[in-house]
């Protein structure tokens, strides 16, 4: 199903950039988002995703997943192992394609070589993870724009 009704394209592309960028600080700072931030956290998400910093991701494994014209969701990886994001609309959330983008991001960091990779979670997404073979590491710890973080680990087989 997931495969069907999206397109899920590898790299980042130049003309994506802004897509991404606006993409994740509305994801984040919306006022609907998981978690609340302050004034200092939402500064830190707005340079964090600023269209120049998304420019920085070229050698990282980046995947979009499009409904068309719309950015529907995104996964990005860093080749040292660490998943840095997976996120998924609200509207297309339940349908596979967060689970889809995942097991990309988990291919290409194995084809790497990778005995093991990691990444942060958010505390309402330990679930979605735990659900996908990740299991936590070390005890949660608050980032620095005030979110607290699951580190988790999956071993790759």
């Amino acid at each position: 199903m997931t495969e069907e009704r999206f397109v899920i394209r590898d790299g980042l592309r130049e003309e994506d950039v802004p897509t991404i960028s606006s993409f994740l600080r509305e994801f984040v700072l919306s006022p609907d988002a998981a978690f609340d931030h302050s004034e200092a956290g939402k500064e830190y998400f707005r340079r964090k995703y600023d269209p120049d910093r998304v420019c920085d991701w070229r050698d990282d494994i980046v995947m979009t997943a499009w409904d068309g014209a719309y950015l529907a969701g995104f996964g990005r990886a860093r080749k040292d192992g660490f998943v840095t994001h997976v996120f998924v609309t609200e509207k297309y959330r339940r349908q596979g394609l967060g689970a889809r983008l995942l097991e990309i991001l988990e291919e290409s960091l194995g084809a790497e070589g990778l005995k093991f990779i990691f990444l942060d979670s958010d505390s309402e997404s330990v679930g979605f993870y735990e659900r996908n073979g990740w299991v936590r590491r070390e005890p949660s710890a608050l980032d620095e724009s005030g979110v607290l973080l699951v580190p988790m680990e999956k071993r790759m087989e």
